[in-house]
């Protein structure tokens, strides 16, 4: 005979939910899921704050020092604005100066 397995008491509380053991999120909210998927919050949260640095950050031509600007793009060459400098196919030129994608570097302002 098959018996079911012994149910543990957690206070009338989800075991999960538990105590006061959270992560704090970017938003200042404090998760109180299980570690799993406080885990997939915390990947989220990176990844998002990633990709909008990555539609923010500015780029420099190291031979002419044209700043292309993901908010701007280059509506000339085909790049709608908004487009991360990333997601520019490998083939885009410099529009002052005519030098190659791999030829710009991060900008910092």
């Amino acid at each position: 005979m098959l018996s079911a397995p012994p149910q543990q008491d957690h206070g009338g509380r989800r075991p999960w939910f538990g105590g006061s053991a959270g992560i704090q999120l970017l938003d200042g909210m404090v998760c109180h899921a299980p570690p799993c998927l406080q885990q997939r919050a915390r990947v989220c949260q990176t990844s998002r704050a990633l990709a909008e640095a990555a539609t923010t950050q500015k780029w420099i031509c190291e031979s002419c020092g044209f700043i292309y600007d993901p908010a701007e793009g280059d509506p000339d060459g085909g790049i709608a604005p908004g487009t991360a400098f990333e997601q520019i196919p490998d083939d885009w030129f410099c529009p002052v100066c005519g030098a190659r994608k791999k030829d710009f570097v991060p900008y910092e302002d």
